[in-house]
């Protein structure tokens, strides 16, 4: 699979789970202009435009609809959780070589990384390019799709469950409105450097300009109604308040400007590069990165009911970017302490309604109450 963004050109994997319909990852698509999907080897069994109809980000799913019904094969899921020690294999198209197939097992499944959960583990060789890949049992069905791994070590990959992909492809297949697609002056035609689809090692990090302190210390309001979705080319007070949280969090001096430029998306590079998750080639901020980005000026100090003062704003501020509605004022009062409690549910974490290491990780690592479309 093609996909066209503002700034270059990126290769991922899909797979048919209708005539019309294909499955891959949210992060592949990100920040997309144009999807050309080939069918086969090199396209052998014809090619199509694509539409991305679903989005989710909490589990990196994406659904397209071609623009025609195709005749390749149409995959199906395997129901359930797989047995630890499953033979399994991945086929894709990594870093750009041919269609492959590589063989492994079930190491796990539960496993939670960074803002994922519920995810099946592999020993699987996974390379960029295998993402969105299908992970298949010896009867060809799906047990998962390729979505992450571990950058630190060799043979830990990871593929988010058949049973989540399967509910996304079912509620995802009637849809035609496009969703997440950017738009551009220019769409380049040469295409980027950087690895493919930026399954889990990041890209390499622009160098951003170093700035004054009276360049990059503009007025700030922080405290915004909503945090959207932001990319290159965005422009305005949202993009004045991501600048001012790349400040605090000592990414870059970046000029507060309301322009996002090359030196904001440098910085934007970096706290991606932090991360296991897939690093998007787009440079898109989320809610996932707005959460992540917000709660990396809170300090190791826990927060509960009855506290006060900057560091109960910054949380306030991220669990709105998370999604919730909550009055941003500095008192940490019983409307806070519900929606922490809610978040730490939402999370898998112990619902007390105090914000400790493992609440204070899962908002540093972006985890969210409700997925961006």
């Amino acid at each position: 699979m093609d996909v066209t963004t503002c700034d270059g050109r990126a290769h991922g994997t899909g797979f048919l789970v209708g005539q019309q319909l294909l499955l891959t990852n949210e992060h592949v698509i990100d920040g997309w202009t144009e999807l050309l999907v080939e069918l086969g080897e090199d396209g052998q069994a014809g090619t199509a435009r694509g539409t991305v109809v679903g989005l989710d980000s909490r589990q990196d799913l994406a659904v397209i609809r071609l623009d025609h019904r195709v005749g390749g094969h149409v995959f199906t899921f395997m129901e359930g959780r797989p047995a630890v020690g499953l033979d399994v294999a991945a086929i894709g198209f990594p870093k750009d070589q041919p269609m492959s197939l590589t063989r492994g097992t079930i190491s796990g499944t539960g496993r939670s990384i960074d803002t994922y959960s519920d995810l099946i583990q592999t020993d699987l060789a996974l390379n960029p390019g295998n993402s969105g890949g299908p992970l298949l049992t010896a009867e060809g069905n799906v047990v998962g799709v390729a979505v992450a791994v571990r950058k630190d070590s060799e043979g830990i990959a990871f593929g988010v469950s058949s049973d989540d992909a399967a509910k996304r492809a079912r509620d995802w297949s009637g849809r035609t409105t496009a969703l997440g697609q950017a738009h551009c002056s220019q769409v380049p035609t040469a295409d980027r450097t950087a690895p493919s689809s930026g399954f889990a090692t990041p890209t390499a990090t622009p160098t951003a300009p170093r700035s004054t302190a009276a360049d990059s210390t503009g007025s700030c309001d922080r405290t915004l109604a909503t945090y959207p979705i932001l990319r290159q080319g965005s422009s305005g007070s949202e993009v004045r308040a991501l600048q001012c949280f790349l400040n605090d969090a000592g990414l870059g001096h970046v000029v507060v400007d309301g322009q996002y430029g090359p030196q904001t998306r440098a910085a934007v590079a970096r706290l991606k590069s932090a991360s296991e998750r897939p690093v998007s080639h787009s440079g898109r901020v989320n809610n996932v990165m707005w959460v992540a980005l917000i709660s990396r000026s809170l300090g190791p100090a826990w927060l509960r009911e009855g506290d006060s003062g900057p560091a109960v704003r910054t949380l306030q501020r991220a669990l709105r970017a998370a999604g919730a509605g909550i009055v941003v004022d500095g008192e940490f009062g019983p409307q806070t302490r519900a929606i922490v409690r809610t978040f730490q549910g939402v999370n898998g974490l112990i619902s007390d309604g105090v914000v400790g290491d493992q609440t204070l990780f899962a908002l540093k690592s972006g985890a969210v109450l409700r997925s961006a479309n």
